[in-house]
């Protein structure tokens, strides 16, 4: 089972996997048409099982409905990749005001330094104004590019504004 399977990283392992003749279940959010059309491509190409199951990770009965569905089909879960979360439009932006701070936010929260933006290593500590900066100097052309989830987040000074 490859979660978040339908883009990205969790994509090239599904194909990857596909390409080995392995059994897959794709696990995704929600039933895409376009998605779909692709791993048809893949059975083809693959001779090959793929099967879909729909859920939100953030969503715990949804979670144990297909985990019971799946017991009920006695289908076996040899591995399982949970490749799903931030999606690769989000990005956290924190005030920096210290680097050691934001990299232990960034690690507890298990995220890439790519989701993590910054530019203090360039402008320095720019108190309230750190959130912004890091828009427009490091993540404007993926902010250009269209729909974006954010997430940003200030204390201490970089709440004065």
């Amino acid at each position: 089972m490859i979660t978040g399977c339908n883009q990205s990283i969790g994509k090239a392992i599904a194909v990857k996997f596909a390409s080995k003749r392995a059994n897959l279940i794709c696990a995704i959010r929600k039933e895409k048409p376009t998605f779909n059309e692709e791993t048809d491509l893949w059975v083809e190409k693959y001779r090959e099982n793929i099967d879909f199951v729909y859920f939100d990770l953030k969503d715990e009965d949804s979670i144990k409905a297909v985990f019971k569905e799946l017991i009920k089909e006695k289908i076996s879960i040899d591995i399982l990749i949970n490749n799903a979360g931030i999606p690769l439009s989000s990005f956290l932006l924190i005030h920096q005001a210290n680097k050691m701070i934001d990299e232990k936010i960034r690690r507890k929260l298990k995220l890439t330094e790519e989701k993590v933006p910054y530019s203090m290593p360039y402008y320095g500590n720019t108190s309230s104004c750190t959130i912004p900066i890091t828009m427009t100097s490091q993540i404007w052309e993926k902010l250009e590019e269209g729909e974006n989830e954010l997430v940003m987040c200030g204390f201490g000074s970089g709440l004065s504004w």
